[in-house]
């Protein structure tokens, strides 16, 4: 059985890139659900995976303690970067799409150009970086992780900006809302808490989970948050943002929700799952519309 870790859809919505706990990156064909590429080079767990936000390149960070990054279309291998000395656990491109960033087991953030290749440590967590997540102007940096810490980083100055305490077990996923204004973190507490950003107080809390937050999604639509349960929940729960009230309730993993991720018409919600599944969803009814399974795709 493949453990799928992180699914991430292509920014014009036709195709689906899913990592997992063998190693491999897979790209599927959103409409016929048909593997069109695995993507070799990893040999240990693959935590993270994403697109660049112009489509042409993905990029994956392992327990192998690299970080890769393919050319989409092709499959063609580009760079591996050997910047963090323990697993990765989290990557992500700037929205300009001209830097990654990256949180490792090592307890460190990275940032590198991927023009100069110059590469910025960041530093200031005591524990394991679970999430990194960029603000929409790149401006800023969230990080996240078992110190039960978010730190808010100043990208040009490479300062902590913010500290945000108020979790009671390791922060697993980040996103921002909005302008940025907002950021989103989930929990090993099964607590999701939204935080004002220009003065670092939480503002929120949606509870609902009976197990760890594993991913969180931010409607294309500014109006849903999406979230993935852990070990004993297995549920995948759509959030109002406006009321904070819970809009839906997804059930049909039978294993820890590893990723949700929002298609970019906001219509539907991919899933990825230690089940060995990734499933596709109707968003606005929660109906199940399609089931991959990386197993048996080929």
């Amino acid at each position: 059985m493949i453990k799928v870790t992180c699914v991430a859809y292509s920014p014009d919505g036709n195709y689906l890139v899913a990592s997992s706990s063998n190693s491999q990156v897979k790209i599927f064909e959103v409409q016929t659900g048909k593997e069109v590429m695995m993507l070799g080079g990893h040999y240990d767990a693959v935590y993270s995976v994403c697109y660049s936000p112009d489509g042409r390149y993905i990029l994956s960070g392992s327990r192998d303690k690299s970080i890769r990054i393919w050319e989409a279309a092709t499959g063609k291998a580009l760079y591996s970067l050997k910047i963090h000395t323990a697993d990765v656990f989290s990557v992500v491109y700037s929205p300009d799409g001209e830097s990654i960033a990256s949180g490792s087991r090592d307890r460190q953030v990275k940032i590198c150009n991927l023009t100069t290749k110059e590469v910025k440590t960041l530093e200031g967590h005591t524990d394991q970086v679970f999430t990194v997540c960029y603000s929409p102007d790149g401006r800023y940096l969230a990080s996240g992780g078992m110190d039960r810490k978010i730190r808010i980083w100043n990208v040009e100055t490479e300062e902590t900006q913010f500290i945000l305490e108020g979790h009671l077990k390791h922060v697993k996923t980040l996103v921002y809302l909005e302008d940025g204004s907002y950021l989103a973190s989930g929990s090993f507490d099964d607590s999701i808490k939204i935080w004002d950003t220009q003065t670092g107080r939480e503002i929120h809390r949606l509870l609902g989970h009976t197990g760890s937050v594993m991913s969180l999604s931010y409607s294309p639509d500014g109006k849903h948050l999406a979230s993935g349960g852990g070990k004993d929940d297995h549920s995948i729960r759509i959030w109002n943002l406006e009321t904070g009230n819970l809009e839906l309730l997804i059930k049909g993993h039978t294993k820890q929700v590893m990723s949700v991720s929002y298609s970019p018409d906001g219509n539907y919600l991919a899933s990825g799952s230690f089940d060995d599944t990734i499933r596709i969803w109707d968003a606005k009814t929660g109906n199940l519309i399609k089931t991959l399974s990386p197993s048996d795709a080929g």
